[in-house]
């Protein structure tokens, strides 16, 4: 999954779905999320996948209110719309992606 350098012009100004996984180094259960994200990203592909470590954008977290990861992120034309915390399964995430 990519890494995302510039939150705002590759989620906030993008038009369509973006999927965002905000995670911290050494996290285990956000590599085990980032691995079914990333078995998903293929059938959603008009969905932007990427991820976001929280040692590298902190103000991200005061901003959103995310105190624990992994924390998935859902946004519809910049926009946040969803946020999923802790490791979820794939059918837990597919549900949150087809509402949009």
């Amino acid at each position: 999954m990519k890494e995302i350098t510039d939150f705002n012009s590759e989620i906030l100004s993008r038009r369509g779905i973006s999927l965002v996984l905000v995670c911290s180094a050494g996290c285990g259960p956000c590599v085990s999320l980032e691995f079914i994200l990333d078995s998903m990203a293929g059938k959603y592909r008009n969905v932007k996948f990427g991820k976001v470590y929280t040692d590298s954008d902190r103000s991200l977290t005061g901003r959103y209110g995310i105190f624990s990861t992994p924390t998935t992120m859902i946004f519809v034309d910049g926009k946040p719309m969803q946020s999923l915390v802790g490791l979820k399964k794939y059918s837990d995430v597919e549900q949150a992606l087809r509402r949009y």
